[in-house]
């Protein structure tokens, strides 16, 4: 009678354990491809400074399930509607804070605005003078967000940055906000060199860091082991 005693007491210590394993392995991430992720299909892995280490966390938690591409607002709207969802890479807003649960950082950035090297009547040397012009924004992206609270109005509209860009380059837009690795990214996409671009001043007014961040119903036990997994693979203490 001892032993089933000791047995019925282990039991739901094994049960929540296997619990725990399968809620793991039912994460499933989500992002837009950028100048700091995208799919390789030949290799069939992520690439980019925050693809490879999405790709690394996830052969560390020994996950099956893949990373999906897709337009950032329907990313944003498929992580707030389902549980096992996590979206990469995110930059923390207030509004964003009421409908996620952030966990880590992925990455760090800075953030400019730039213009085309031959575009001579757009001067800028402030944000004041940012809002005489058209801006490329994505929809929904934080930094539509934010631009439209400074009092920017003349934003134009895409539904992914690649869209965006390509506007930009055409001249359909004045200037566009990315930052450096992005923009090396999308230069080199259109056979372009950093010598047609000029970078103007550095937005500042927003959080430089990108995070990993859940639906808002994910067990906190998941976004532990997460973000102590994740610790191994980036440290952002240490990327001064």
């Amino acid at each position: 009678m001892k032993f089933l005693r000791n047995k019925t007491i282990l039991f739901p210590f094994f049960l929540s354990l296997n619990l725990y394993a399968t809620d793991l392995n039912e994460l499933h991430f989500v992002t837009e491809p950028s100048g700091v992720i995208y799919y390789d299909k030949k290799n069939i892995e992520l690439k980019g400074i925050v693809g490879e280490r999405i790709q690394y966390l996830i052969k560390k938690l020994e996950l099956k399930n893949k990373v999906e591409i897709m337009p950032w607002s329907r990313a944003y709207y498929e992580t707030i509607k389902n549980k096992n969802y996590v979206i990469f890479p995110i930059a923390k807003t207030e509004e964003r804070e009421k409908e996620l649960k952030y966990c880590c950082i992925i990455s760090k950035s800075r953030q400019f605005f730039f213009k085309l090297k031959a575009r001579k009547d757009i001067n800028v040397k402030n944000i004041t003078d940012v809002k005489k012009y058209s801006v490329g924004v994505v929809r929904d992206d934080y930094r539509q967000v934010i631009l439209e609270k400074k009092g920017l109005s003349k934003l134009e509209v895409a539904t992914t940055m690649d869209l965006n860009f390509k506007k930009f380059i055409g001249g359909r837009e004045d200037i566009i906000l990315l930052s450096e690795n992005s923009m090396l990214k999308y230069l080199n996409q259109n056979n372009m060199t950093i010598n047609e671009i000029e970078k103007l001043i550095e937005f500042k007014d927003i959080d430089i860091n990108n995070y990993v961040a859940f639906n808002k119903e994910m067990d906190d036990k998941i976004i532990s082991k997460v973000k102590t997994t994740l610790k191994e693979v980036y440290d952002p203490d240490k990327d001064l």
